[in-house]
């Protein structure tokens, strides 16, 4: 419970709840779990500790999300409930939303280097305070947009960063692209499924 102050006192004001940011990233885990599990039809499960099983046991467990074992999921999707988002027309190189879209990419290069798994297509969902419940912006690669005949992006961006993966350097330079996520979960899954079998990995190792 917060503590009572001389203000609440004097002027009546309401004692100011501290924000359990642990807990408002496991809700926005889990909701998101919900909304990828009834756009695929299959069970997905948030990872716990926000991702902090990633490695530990051996199966490579990245993202925040764990699709169904043996599923074709194309996607490692990685997801953040901010305070704001700030989403102009184009997203400079020093963008928030990019150097959160890192993380992502550097999880799918590991599984392809450390655990010899087929890339994933990185995809980030961002919500800030007081949207509408169960949207997100969506970012992901620009040429997974093309091949999804997706819309015109509300915001765009040049993800050309060097990410480091177990003491390696890998140069990324690809074109992003924002959406609001009810694009994406507007198309037919398993025809997403289809058309992103075999696509071109996000950057070649």
């Amino acid at each position: 419970m917060a503590k009572r102050t001389l203000e609440m006192d004097v002027f009546g004001t309401a004692p100011k709840r501290r924000i359990d940011s642990r807990r408002k990233g496991a809700e926005n885990e889990v909701i998101v779990a919900k909304l990828f599990t009834s756009w695929v039809g299959e069970p997905f499960q948030r990872v716990p500790s926000s991702g902090g099983l990633r490695w530990a046991d051996g199966r490579g467990v990245t993202g925040d999300l764990v699709p169904p074992v043996g599923s074709p999921f194309p996607f490692l999707v990685e997801t953040k409930h901010l305070k704001k988002v700030h989403l102009p027309n184009k997203l400079s190189a020093r963008s928030r939303l990019l150097t959160l879209y890192e993380q992502p990419v550097r999880d799918v290069l590991r599984l392809a280097t450390e655990k010899n798994e087929p890339m994933k297509i990185p995809l980030a969902l961002f919500r800030e305070n007081y949207q509408e419940k169960g949207v997100y912006y969506a970012l992901l690669p620009e040429y997974v947009a093309a091949k999804l005949d997706l819309p015109k992006p509300i915001t765009t961006g040049e993800f050309n960063r060097s990410v480091k993966v177990g003491g390696r350097d890998i140069l990324v330079l690809r074109k992003i692209c924002g959406y609001l996520s009810t694009s994406l979960f507007s198309l037919n899954y398993k025809q997403v499924e289809k058309t992103l079998h075999g696509i071109e990995p996000i950057c070649q190792l």
